[in-house]
């Protein structure tokens, strides 16, 4: 019995003891730096002239990009996933939020503090990239924070061994609304051109309960298709997409998601050799039903991908599958009717100072006649951090059934294949790479404005048509790494030198490329 009044007893204290709840937050005070500042290292005279000449994100544009509000009650994965948003928003070269109490008439208030500093936004846009005889370059002028706004606008005129370009960019993270964002890109090419656009309200975080988008793309364009580094066919290609997205979220936490997506599209894509005359018209549409469910986990590490600055790594668990209908009132016609299929599967872990994530993408169209097209990638990343060291790995690995002309594999383009050969050396539609680096920094600030390091390295890859012998080859040697400090975004550049083993259509022997570097996890 006395057991009994002593449990009753505890009882009665839990329920009349005081329930904690979490912190309101009260207020939000933005502290903005310059680019330099006076403890900067760099040249004075220099220091003094880029601040002046930057101005700085305003106060507005933080608040309103910001993925808090006064009201909100204080969540520590909240207060991390802001601080994610804004380094997201490729402006600033740090930010980092704090609690802090603020002293007024009516007592103190609880609060939190957004420390930003601004990278350098004004940049001219040199780009020069050259393996085995093969030039890449671009020359323009981007601006990555118009006025202070979050705004890119970019205009850049390129070279590639296939075909001369003018690219012009605009992107506003906070176009009419708060969080609809926009972006619009025009590609003025030799042979053709391309455009493409995308408005809307995304999901900016883990917590929004809903998005809704449009995107399109036009294109009249030259499509090239090489076999074995050689061009083997050229292609006109015709283009036409509009889309809407939307999607309703049925369970959110700054933690964890399920979403359920609903998708339309019209279509036009139609291909001819460049030896007909007329290419054909034909439309088509397409609608699918999508869900998709995460775990949230992100690490935050520094002389990964780039210099003097945090980057996220996104380690979340992960699963999306949709569904969408192709049928023949839509404008398929009996060959290509059928059900597409594609999913994502994600998962990341993090020990100590080792972390890796892989990932899976397939899709596919499926019909009476099995499976009509489709394409299935596997990603593995993993990195270990000895001091002042990132020990890198990346295993790639890809199949594609039946591409359209241009849809094959191309490590050259996708900069995924062994960094020392040429233009167009692995092409096909069976793919895999495998690279491992050890980046070492040498400093973390040379002048105030640069990030010095070095990379030995060793790449192996390879890619091939399934009526082709296998084409593989691979390189290993030491890379001279250049990342700026200052810049909005932490682009590295190597000078990278080596010895180059042979493929079918490749002599061995030494050779040198510069270009930016290979990203294992900023994909």
């Amino acid at each position: 019995m006395s057991r009994l009044r002593f449990l009753a007893g505890v009882l009665a204290v839990l329920l009349a003891a005081p329930r904690a709840h979490a912190q309101t937050i009260d207020t939000i005070v933005i502290e903005r730096r310059d680019i330099f500042g006076p403890a900067s290292g760099a040249p004075p005279l220099l220091a003094k002239l880029g601040d002046g000449l930057h101005m700085r994100t305003s106060d507005r544009t933080i608040r309103r990009a910001l993925y808090l509000d006064q009201g909100m009650p204080y969540d520590s994965a909240r207060i991390a996933e802001a601080e994610r948003g804004l380094r997201a928003l490729a402006i600033f070269r740090d930010v980092r939020i704090d609690t802090t109490r603020v002293d007024t008439q009516a007592g103190p208030r609880f609060g939190v503090v957004v420390r930003t500093a601004d990278g350098w936004s004004t940049k001219p846009q040199l780009e020069y990239r050259s393996t085995a005889g093969d030039v890449t370059w671009q020359l323009g002028l981007v601006e990555e924070n118009l006025l202070g706004t979050a705004t890119l606008f970019a205009a850049v005129f390129g070279r590639t061994p296939d075909r001369d370009y003018l690219s012009l960019t605009y992107c506003n993270q906070d176009f009419l609304t708060r969080r609809s964002r926009i972006d619009m890109r025009f590609d003025n090419l030799t042979d053709g051109h391309v455009g493409a656009w995308r408005y809307g309200v995304p999901f900016y975080e883990t917590t929004t309960p809903g998005a809704l988008l449009t995107y399109g793309q036009v294109a009249d364009q030259r499509v090239l298709v090489y076999r074995a580094g050689v061009l083997a066919e050229s292609w006109q290609r015709r283009i036409f997409v509009a889309g809407l997205f939307g999607g309703l979220a049925s369970a959110a936490t700054p933690t964890s998601y399920s979403r359920f997506t609903l998708r339309a599209v019209v279509r036009r894509e139609d291909y001819a050799p460049d030896t007909v005359a007329v290419i054909g018209r034909s439309i088509f549409g397409q609608v699918g039903l999508g869900f998709e469910t995460a775990r949230v986990h992100w690490a935050v590490r520094e002389r990964l991908d780039s210099y003097g600055r945090r980057e996220d790594v996104d380690l979340s668990s992960r699963l999306s599958a949709g569904v969408s209908v192709l049928p023949g009132f839509f404008g398929y016609d009996a060959a290509h009717r059928g059900v597409g299929l594609e999913t994502v599967v994600q998962t990341g872990h993090e020990w100590a100072d080792l972390l890796a994530v892989a990932t899976v993408r397939a899709h596919g169209v499926v019909n009476g006649n099995g499976l009509d097209t489709g394409r299935v990638a596997g990603r593995l990343a993993a990195a270990i951090f000895p001091p002042r060291q990132a020990l890198l790995l990346a295993l790639e690995g890809a199949l594609a059934r039946d591409p359209a002309p241009g849809g094959e594999y191309d490590l050259w383009l996708e900069r995924t294949g062994p960094r020392l050969f040429g233009a167009h050396a692995f092409t096909g539609t069976r793919a895999y790479s495998v690279t491992l680096e050890d980046r070492i920094a040498l400093t973390d600030e040379f002048l105030g404005l640069l990030a010095l390091g070095i990379a030995p390295f060793v790449d192996q890859g390879g890619a091939w048509y399934t009526d082709d012998a296998r084409r593989t080859g691979g390189n290993a040697g030491l890379a001279i790494r250049i990342g700026p400090t200052r810049a909005t975004s932490g682009e590295v550049f190597e000078l990278a030198g080596g010895w180059r083993w042979s493929s079918d259509r490749t002599v061995e022997g030494w050779a040198v490329s510069f270009g930016t570097a290979y990203r294992f996890f900023a994909r």
